[in-house]
């Protein structure tokens, strides 16, 4: 009876006024009841269709916004009774017969659409294939709100059935509203939103996107702005689109969080035949923080390249996705590298993503960061032949060309980058040979910024950070075999007592030194002693024995003590060879000096220095007897004899004699003879390594140490 009598209330009278008709209206539409069954939904539709053939009904529902949206609300709840194929045809019909008589209806049929278009059942999406083809889009206005221009992305994000079902709707609606200069924060959100939805629809409909992109009208360039320019030359051309020249760091942040690339590859949307288009859009996006210059949004972009590189998907068939290293070798030469040198100081994420790329390309590590999904993959490449993949020469060639440029990176960083390498690189990166690699560059990048008068030893050793769960001493074991001389350096640094560096004290051996004090500094002094020269950078060794002379200097080496004694004796061993004057056994050394070489079969290689690296060498040694000749009182007999006046005077002798065809090392011995090493420890030492670094040429850092 209910049912019969809520029929009855929708017939109207044809002699009704207009406002009576709306007020009908208002009552069937906005009171419909969502208990209604599949009968009174088709007599409802007939109903419309009825309506649809008077005038004054058309009239009415046009003049009244409320119940346009409540009829599509009413539809809403039809569709989700889920109706029979002839309840679907019969309101695929009525909708396009309502598009066309009623223009204000096609904003009301978005959500209809978008309902259909997302439901299994067949019968709604033909409804859905229905409007889409038979409405007219080009009066629609409900996109222009930013919250529907992400719904609609969320459309596209779905899955493949609904990608193309939203893609196909936004190829059809009318973007002429972008070609006008909006409102700054307006049109930056905007921007943004369309910039994603671009971006899913080049992945998507890579061939429809160029025809798409020349259909939006191109905004009025931003005052004091110029264009971003054509981009990657892909054929899409959205680099060249005027709109993301409103884009404001915000909005962008919040349409690029990080995730929406590594999203996109999860959803099965990027295929080894369009990784390339993925390559576009995120190099797009790089031109983009480019012209934003802001650190945060630079850093946004590296996590969205981030996720694209380090995603291995594998599907239940066990098939293996990822991204190919050729395109990781190119990502991180167009974004991630140059985004690094621009923001990398202000921006840990983007430093601790490009020294991944050191080991997250490497083998293992596909299979440690495979990420299992429901979908196919469309690939037949299985573990088994990704593993022979990541074995075959060409991968090989190519991960080598990734570590390579990574470490060129750390080697030209500027100052305020190397320091956040050297704190934050051992911690990065698992692989404690690469981390040596890694830091011993980003630390001679930290000494070539570093400014000229100031000791940035003690600054870089009070920056680095050890591996997790490695002690100095193993660490500098790593270190010492990598020939890494100046990271082992600055490790050494770390081992000496904070106390040992303070300017106080006796050079007496006074009772009030510490001892443990100095049995840390013998321990230092013989761990210097084991280092050898790197063969691509004779320079370091020079710098190690100048720390070497420096702890001779301090107050806490007790020359009273034997064993301390002994550690003297070797050092100026070991300074004669470098030197090229050593002594009995040593003679045979002359001017070179023994190294190992990691790998090799024979590991013990000599080294030839240079003369002016042997000049240098000897006027050290000289330095360190006239510091040792201080202690002469508490020398045992062979060590003083070492260092009288007689013996020193006769290394003066042969040194003048070996640089008279050096012109700068007649001021430099001048200087040796007259320098005085009582003062405070480190003074006078400083004074001299700046004149060895002159001595050696610019490329020589012993200055800045």
């Amino acid at each position: 009876a209910g049912l019969g009598l809520w029929r009855d209330s929708l017939r109207v009278p044809e002699t009704a006024e207009a406002e009576e008709v709306e007020a009908w209206m208002q009552l069937v539409v906005l009171n419909f009841p969502e208990t209604c069954q599949e009968p009174v939904a088709a007599s409802c539709m007939q109903w419309i269709r009825d309506c649809m053939e008077q005038a004054q009904y058309i009239n009415a529902l046009m003049q009244s916004k409320s119940c346009v949206q409540g009829l599509g609300h009413m539809l809403q709840q039809l569709i989700l009774k889920g109706l029979s194929a002839e309840c679907c045809n019969l309101f695929a019909e009525g909708l396009t017969a309502l598009a066309t008589v009623l223009p204000t209806a096609v904003d009301v049929l978005w959500d209809i659409y978008s309902s259909c278009a997302a439901s299994e059942d067949p019968g709604l999406r033909s409804i859905a294939q229905a409007l889409l083809h038979s409405v007219d889009w080009s009066t629609a206005t409900f996109h222009k709100a930013t919250v529907v221009l992400k719904f609609l992305w969320q459309g596209l994000m779905q899955d493949s059935a609904r990608a193309k079902a939203y893609g196909a709707l936004i190829m059809r609606l009318p973007w002429d509203f972008l070609g006008v200069s909006l409102d700054p924060g307006v049109s930056s959100e905007m921007a943004c939103q369309f910039l994603r939805l671009v971006c899913t629809l080049n992945l998507l409909e890579p061939n429809l996107c160029a025809a798409f992109l020349q259909t939006v009208p191109q905004p009025p360039i931003p005052e004091g702005h110029q264009p971003l320019g054509t981009g990657p030359k892909d054929g899409t051309g959205i680099l060249a689109h005027n709109l993301w020249l409103y884009v404001q760091p915000r909005n962008f942040m919040d349409c690029f969080p990080g995730d929406t690339c590594a999203e996109a590859l999860k959803k099965g949307m990027v295929s080894a035949s369009n990784c390339n288009k993925l390559i576009i859009n995120l190099q797009t996006l790089c031109a983009i923080s480019h012209h934003l210059n802001d650190p945060l949004v630079a850093t946004q972009v590296v996590l969205e390249t981030q996720g694209a590189m380090f995603t291995v998907l594998v599907d239940p068939k066990g098939c293996v996705f990822h991204v190919p290293l050729a395109d990781h070798l190119l990502l991180l030469q167009s974004i991630l590298l140059p985004l690094g040198m621009r923001h990398g100081t202000n921006s840990h994420p983007i430093i601790s993503t490009i020294l991944w790329c050191l080991t997250m390309s490497e083998p293992f590590a596909f299979y440690r960061a495979q990420m299992q999904v429901p979908h196919a993959l469309g690939t037949n490449t299985g573990l088994t032949e990704l593993q022979t993949l990541v074995q075959g020469s060409d991968y090989v060639q190519k991960f080598n060309t990734v570590r390579s440029l990574v470490l060129r990176y750390c080697a030209s960083a500027s100052d305020g980058l190397a320091r956040q390498i050297l704190n934050s690189a051992a911690l990065l990166v698992p692989n404690m040979l690469i981390a040596c690699d890694v830091l011993e560059r980003a630390l001679e990048a930290f000494l070539r910024g570093a400014q000229v008068g100031v000791r940035a030893s003690g600054v870089a050793a009070a920056t680095l950070s050890l591996p997790p769960d490695c002690s100095v001493q193993e660490f500098v074991d790593i270190c010492r075999g990598k020939h890494c001389n100046l990271l082992v350096l600055v490790l050494l640094r770390q081992m000496v007592p904070a106390s040992c560096f303070t300017r106080t004290g006796s050079v007496d051996g006074s009772p009030g030194l510490s001892t443990a004090n100095m049995q840390a500094l013998v321990h230092v002094v013989d761990e210097i002693l084991k280092i050898k020269p790197n063969p691509e950078r004779e320079w370091d060794i020079l710098a190690v024995y100048c720390f070497l002379v420096e702890i001779m200097q301090m107050p806490d080496w007790n020359m009273r003590h034997q064993q301390v004694c002994q550690c003297t004796q070797q050092a100026l061993d070991s300074l004669s060879i470098l030197g090229g004057t050593g002594t009995g056994t040593h003679t045979r050394l002359v001017d070179r000096f023994s190294f190992g070489v990691v790998g090799k079969r024979n590991p013990l290689v000599t080294h030839r220095f240079s003369k002016d690296m042997v000049l240098a060498n000897t006027c050290l040694e000289l330095y360190a007897l006239k510091t040792v000749k201080r202690h002469i009182v508490h020398l045992p007999k062979s060590l003083a004899e070492r260092v009288s006046d007689i013996s020193i005077a006769r290394k003066f002798q042969d040194l003048e004699q070996r640089g008279l065809d050096n012109a700068a090392m007649q001021p430099l011995v001048r200087q040796l003879h007259a320098e005085s090493v009582e003062g405070p420890y480190g003074d006078s030492l400083f004074v001299l390594m700046h004149s060895l670094q002159r001595l050696l040429g610019a490329g020589c850092l012993l200055h800045k140490l």
